[in-house]
């Protein structure tokens, strides 16, 4: 059994302890959460004593390891239309290379104290690094074809896709990959499915546009790839309030991005559905659109907002950490106790892993965390900060 005190523990479930005690089982499940004066510490000699917060492990509620291998590709700033066309261009790559990428990136993630993700799948090149990783996955079996009469074989490719992961053990659900690549009767099909979905949304001006009018760069350019559009009509309102009551009777549904998502929108979308959470990928909205969301209003709208850090085709590094150090500094506003329910305990329930993972709690295995270069008796969200994982 290990002692591991800092000079604050930030349980998530309940208030930060000074001097507090996690007091962790050989196999990283949680004894127990003890204050600073409980009868039951052991000896001195017997705790690990830390300078910093401690608090758990961070879950990633959105990531892509398939693009891992595109590290650097793309240049910045862009849009999302040229990033588009950008993933298309240069994601295929020898699948050795592939698996040695994912398989890096799986580890760095470990390595910056993330215990959970949440990932998006449109192939089977991930299996394997999932069986033998020390992480918890969902994995989202993304879907995409906008034209009606390809749903059913688009469908029964994803059903077949999550059976391979279902087979090797590892938790999956059929999801949307975002409103304009998706045809109404696939959307439906999907629903069918039933389970968490994960769908990107409103991540740039003209996907509205596309919908309200029929015009605009996203739709020229999923075009210009190809991509027959013929099936698509516009509904001559947003994407999101077009999209939305289609996945109704979706246990928890989770928006990815929102960068282009008005107040009015979030207020109205959390009115239709108990089980809807927010994620912010800040690090990837600016590498592809230079532009952060205003999370800050979110928390404002009553929003559950969640943390990603998307691929590392838009992103330098994949870490929890880094996201929450670029929402500090674009909305200050926001508490540190704010950043680290969003860094965790919001994650694992937006993913279904809240029973295991994301607070500080009896029997659960949520990973440990220690947070250095804090000011523990006033704790903000600095560049300083850095991250340790204890257990």
């Amino acid at each position: 059994m290990r002692f591991i005190t800092a000079d604050l523990v930030c349980p998530i479930s309940s208030a930060p302890l000074t001097g507090g005690v996690v007091v962790v089982h050989p196999d990283g499940r949680i004894a127990d959460v003890l204050p600073s004066d409980s009868a039951h510490l052991p000896d001195a000699t017997a705790t690990e004593r830390h300078s910093g917060i401690i608090c758990p492990a961070f879950v990633n509620a959105h990531c892509h390891l398939e693009l891992s291998h595109m590290k650097g590709l793309l240049p910045e700033g862009t849009g999302l239309d040229d990033f588009i066309g950008g993933i298309v261009a240069q994601r295929d790559a020898a699948h050795e290379a592939i698996s040695a990428a994912m398989a890096h990136a799986d580890a760095a993630m470990w390595q910056a104290g993330i215990q959970a993700v949440g990932d998006i799948c449109n192939t089977s090149d991930s299996i394997a690094v999932k069986r033998s990783s020390r992480i918890r996955y969902h994995s989202f079996i993304e879907l995409m074809g906008i034209s009606p009469e390809r749903a059913l074989s688009v469908f029964g490719r994803g059903t077949g896709l999550r059976d391979e992961y279902a087979e090797a053990g590892l938790a999956a659900t059929i999801v949307p990959h975002a409103p304009y690549s998706v045809s109404q009767p696939l959307f439906g099909l999907i629903a069918s499915a039933g389970g968490a979905v994960s769908m990107h949304s409103q991540e740039t001006a003209s996907e509205d546009l596309m919908f309200v009018s029929g015009t605009g760069a996203l739709l020229e350019r999923l075009r210009s790839l190809g991509i027959p559009m013929e099936g698509f009509t516009p509904s001559g309102q947003s994407s999101l309030r077009t999209v939305l009551p289609l996945l109704a009777d979706s246990p928890r549904i989770i928006l990815v991005h929102n960068s282009f998502t008005a107040q009015e929108e979030m207020h109205w979308a959390n009115g239709q559905h108990r089980g809807l959470f927010w994620c912010a990928c800040p690090t990837a909205n600016r590498y592809i659109e230079k532009r952060i969301p205003k999370v800050d209003d979110w928390l404002r709208n009553g929003a559950q907002v969640c943390i990603g850090t998307d691929s590392l085709a838009s992103n330098h590094r994949l870490s929890i950490l880094d996201e929450m150090k670029l929402l500090a500094c674009h909305c200050p506003s926001i508490p540190f106790e704010d950043l680290l329910r969003m860094a965790t305990i919001n994650g694992a329930m937006a993913l279904g892993m809240e029973k295991g993972t994301g607070t500080l709690e009896r029997s659960k295995m949520p990973g440990v965390l220690l947070l250095g270069n804090i000011d523990a008796e006033r704790p903000a969200m600095t560049d300083r900060i850095t991250v340790t994982r204890l257990v």
